[in-house]
């Protein structure tokens, strides 16, 4: 209606196309075209080939590649990428170590308050999916090894009482705790408090 009033004549033929092209008001919300996923190619998969390794690109002086390394290592947030940024913080350059341990703090702050929400979520409500998910929880910080040595019998033995919390609660799902028990009692004398 704007340009109707402000451009004389061609306001409203303007007006139609800009009408036109962004929706016409009405009750059905403009469809945004379906982009195929890309396959790769052949050249994609050899210059995936050549970037260089992890551990390489945290050791790089150029900031950006360091930075996409960490991004890259924070995101998978497992055993492999928690071992990689602590070697580089034991033996890497100043810069890297620095980048390294802050990446390294910040993944342990998260898992500690997913820790401390999840905890919170069973004491309130206690149930099977918040037994489940509080076990989980702790167990994250053994399995990817972020969380420190002193505290890992502790962790161990509230996810071991969370999934058997669970298990109690709900027998029928009882087996699907299975493999994450295992996971603690495959861990024996490192998981336990008990000389």
């Amino acid at each position: 209606m704007a340009l109707v009033l402000l451009i004389p004549g061609l306001g409203l033929p303007l007006a139609v196309l800009v009408r036109g092209l962004h929706g016409g008001g009405g009750d059905t919300p403009p469809r945004e075209p379906e982009i195929p996923p890309r396959e790769l190619t052949r050249d994609d998969v050899v210059a995936l080939g050549d970037r260089p390794c992890a551990l390489d690109r945290l050791m790089s002086r150029r900031p950006e590649e360091r930075l996409d390394a960490l991004v890259c290592l924070a995101c998978a947030n497992d055993a492999n990428a928690i071992m990689l940024l602590r070697w580089t913080v034991q033996h890497g350059p100043r810069e890297a170590m620095l980048e390294a341990a802050l990446t390294l703090e910040e993944l342990d702050l998260q898992r500690t308050r997913l820790l401390d929400r999840a905890t919170q979520e069973f004491e309130a409500s206690p149930s099977f999916t918040t037994a489940v998910a509080a076990g989980d929880a702790a167990l994250a910080g053994i399995v990817n090894g972020l969380a420190d040595r002193a505290t890992m019998p502790t962790l161990a033995e509230n996810a071991r009482a969370w999934f058997q919390y669970a298990q109690a609660a709900d027998p029928v799902r009882a087996a699907e705790l299975d493999g994450r028990l295992a996971i603690l009692a495959g861990g024996g004398a490192r998981y336990t408090s008990k000389p």
